[in-house]
């Protein structure tokens, strides 16, 4: 949680290094950076548990196991998006581009996520997080810019 919440703090001091303030379009997509980040490092424990408990680190997958450390990233990436991405299209800070590009990241996200209801174990982990970072993470950019340029 920490490390999300820290990750999505990169978005404000870059606007507010750019820009020199904080929009209600950045606001509107914090809530989205927060949650895709905490689900995304969550399953990314996951991958590394062995090492984080040799080192005592006191993640979800070390402390509780990666069963409960799959199953609350697939809550998180499954439920977020609903909850939270259409926020900017709600309050109309984005428009209907934005809502198309967040809605076709969602279905693609489900798709990702879908194995890890099946066998949640850590090689399929692994492997749900490489594709999300090759796939998913390329269309988090391109539906930030959309939001924020289209109407």
């Amino acid at each position: 949680a920490v490390i999300a919440f820290v990750e999505s703090l990169i978005a404000v001091f870059g606007e507010v290094l750019l820009l020199g303030q904080i929009s209600y379009l950045l606001l509107s997509f914090a809530p989205e950076l927060l949650a895709g980040s905490m689900g995304y490092n969550t399953l990314l424990d996951v991958t590394t548990v062995e090492g984080d408990t040799k080192a005592g680190y006191t993640t979800l997958a070390a402390t509780r196991g990666t069963h409960a450390a799959i199953a609350t990233a697939t809550l998180i990436l499954v439920t977020a998006p609903v909850i939270f991405a259409y926020i900017p299209f709600i309050l109309g800070i984005a428009g209907i581009a934005y809502a198309i590009v967040v809605t076709i990241t969602f279905v693609l996200l489900v798709i990702i996520v879908q194995p890890l209801l099946a066998r949640s174990d850590p090689a399929n982990a692994s492997k749900t997080e490489q594709i999300m970072r090759t796939v998913v993470w390329v269309c988090l950019p391109i539906s930030l810019l959309v939001g924020a340029f289209l109407p």
